[in-house]
């Protein structure tokens, strides 16, 4: 890599992680939300990420991130939910080391996954996405503010039945009135 590129390349991440904290700093406590929420679902695949980085020196870090995705959206593709809920941490993972919004994909993803009746059904997945849709540039879109709302009613009515009990109950009182509060019109 050129001395030129090198230096675009720190000028494009400190653009980036600026417009990001403007972004955030519209929503009190969104820093906080995303610490609760998105280091939930990293821990699925932090194992996984270490993995990568003792594994072939010869592959660029980047490439051996796409090749897990790439696992994990293979047993998606059959049906393994705890496939998808790595292939959403992955996202997660990346967006929160990075400092930016998790992509659109991983935010579809969760939502979906939100939206399913599974069994049992748990509180964190309507939650990310309550968190998501209120986070940075996502939060000017009214659509995404509803959808917040909308995902802290369903993640209230999870709490009961998630086995996660006390956590969950926890983790709703911790990130609902954020959400809330972010996804207000």
């Amino acid at each position: 890599m050129s001395a030129k590129s090198a230096t675009f390349l720190a000028y494009a991440a400190l653009a980036a992680n600026v417009a990001y904290a403007d972004a955030a700093e519209s929503c009190a406590g969104i820093d906080r939300a995303r610490q609760t929420a998105y280091l939930q679902y990293a821990r699925l695949v932090a194992d996984d990420v270490a993995a990568l980085s003792k594994s072939n020196p010869d592959v660029p870090f980047n490439t051996k991130m796409e090749n897990l995705g790439r696992t994990y959206a293979r047993g998606t593709a059959f049906g393994d939910v705890v496939a998808l809920r790595k292939l959403i941490g992955l996202g997660l993972f990346t967006a929160y080391a990075t400092k930016a919004p998790p992509p659109d994909t991983t935010f579809k993803l969760i939502c979906e996954l939100a939206r399913r009746d599974l069994r049992p059904g748990l509180t964190i997945d309507p939650l990310i996405c309550g968190v998501i849709a209120v986070d940075g540039a996502r939060r000017d879109n009214h659509d995404n503010r509803t959808l917040a709302r909308q995902m802290i009613n369903r993640a209230r009515t999870r709490i009961a039945t998630d086995p996660n009990g006390p956590a969950a109950q926890k983790m709703f009182d911790d990130l609902a009135p954020i959400v809330t509060a972010c996804s207000a019109d």
